[in-house]
């Protein structure tokens, strides 16, 4: 999946997190805390609020995938506690197209 058309940063947080989520259901992983620094799209999640024309489907499948997993947990975090996502993303941001791949771990 490729997000290089996408400009709304609600939207990629938004996807990201759905493919984050449908990945450690498929690797079977039990319990999973997720955290981000998209307090909009948090606070939309939990309070299952999902009125945003922009994101409310996506955000619809999150919950439900939210649902059959009852060991993931999304929770806000400010971004002075989410430094190592920020240093990732700097770090791939000054790589090569070449060197940034996305997988699709979906079978």
């Amino acid at each position: 999946m490729v997000f290089e058309n996408i400009v709304d940063p609600l939207v990629v947080e938004t996807i990201v997190l759905r493919e984050a989520i449908q990945w450690c259901q498929n690797l079977g992983i039990p319990q999973v805390r997720f955290e981000g620094d998209a307090k909009v799209l948090i606070d939309k999640i939990n309070d299952r609020n999902a009125q945003d024309s922009r994101v409310g489907a996506i955000i619809q499948e999150i919950m439900c995938l939210l649902a059959l997993s009852s060991g993931f947990r999304v929770r806000f975090v400010g971004r002075i506690s989410n430094r190592v996502a920020h240093s990732v993303a700097r770090k791939a941001l000054s790589l090569s197209p070449a060197a940034c791949r996305m997988y699709d771990f979906r079978a």
